[in-house]
């Protein structure tokens, strides 16, 4: 049996948080699992010139080696930040994070080697990652003429009710915005999945997905994670929502939607209007979720509950076991 840890959104703007009083049971979990996993939502990275976007963050590439020093060994880069300050800054983070002696996942020279997913041993069972983002900055995504993150894409569809819309003018409910994952996309992934799975003995997906505020799940978020379990993946960890989102057993693979925020240093930083308004709507909840796995399956797990300590650093609030025989619907937050 081996166990592994899944913590949300890791964003280390200065050095010093592995060493933070407050985040010490925190990270005493971590480095007490076997495989500790995080998504790095932010780049590290010297290059200056950001993409064309609202919100964009960096910090020096030397903070890796905190991010390591808190017991992470695998971070997804597939997210809507890691390519803030395009492919130089996402090539260079990728170095920092391997130079530290972790991996990163879900970006790559091309198309191809982003979506290429990472098989490794651990306690003498093969754990595979595909990780992926169903979020895309303009120009952030590998193709196979350029590099960039895995992304997945989603189509948006917009439906106004026109009754509501004449007799209530204006009125932002009589719009509807739906969301779905096509049809040749979703066969394409469910494809890697089960190429992924079949060359190990249990395989996680981590997807960054969903609205970055609220407690609400996008359209396509459960048809897809049940489609990720049935095509061979043995649980999901979901990012991006800055809070935490209910969590589901499908088939026996727990599905956490939103893992929330692990690190956010970047509370600590200035910021302009667009990015207080985003920082007013964020929770300073995470989840930490350990998880024992043996016989290719989730056997038992413990589900951690934390906030934002002093310097925005994790810091325990509670736990909860994670009930693995109770299918349906998903958790309130």
């Amino acid at each position: 049996m081996i166990r592994i840890a899944l913590a949300g959104d890791v964003v280390p703007m200065r050095t010093g948080a592995a060493t933070d009083p407050d985040a010490t049971a925190a990270i005493g979990i971590l480095k007490s699992a076997d495989l500790a996993i995080g998504n790095l939502d932010m780049a590290l990275t010297k290059h200056t010139a950001p993409l064309d976007k609202h919100v964009v963050r960096r910090a020096d590439p030397a903070v890796a080696a905190d991010v390591a020093q808190m017991g992470f060994h695998v971070l997804s880069v597939a997210n809507n930040h890691a390519v803030d300050f395009g492919w130089p800054g996402l090539d260079e983070t990728m170095h920092a994070v391997c130079a530290a002696g972790m991996e990163p996942v879900g970006a790559g020279d091309d198309e191809e080697t982003a979506w290429r997913g990472s098989v490794r041993d651990v306690g003498g069972q093969r754990i595979g990652l595909l990780a992926f983002s169903c979020l895309n900055p303009p120009g952030g995504a590998a193709r196979a003429f350029r590099p960039g993150i895995a992304h997945l894409p989603v189509a948006v569809h917009y439906a106004i009710d026109q009754l509501h819309a004449m007799e209530e003018p204006g009125d932002p409910a009589a719009l509807h915005i739906a969301t779905t994952i096509g049809q040749a996309e979703m066969a394409a992934l469910c494809a890697r999945v089960r190429r992924i799975a079949s060359a190990c003995d249990f395989l996680i997906a981590s997807v960054h997905w969903g609205y970055g505020s609220g407690g609400v799940l996008a359209d396509y978020q459960r048809p897809l994670a049940h489609a990720l379990i049935e095509s061979g993946a043995g649980m999901i960890h979901g990012h991006h929502p800055h809070g935490v989102h209910g969590f589901e057993i499908h088939r026996g693979a727990p599905i956490f939607y939103s893992m929330g925020t692990f690190l956010a240093q970047q509370l600590l930083e200035d910021a302009g209007p667009r990015a207080r308004a985003i920082r007013a709507g964020m929770s300073r909840a995470g989840l930490l979720a350990v998880v024992d796995i043996a016989d290719r399956r989730v056997r038992a797990g413990t589900i951690h509950h934390t906030t934002l300590g002093a310097s925005h650093t994790p810091l325990l609030t509670g736990q909860e076991p994670l009930i693995l025989d109770a299918p349906g619907e998903p958790t309130e937050d």
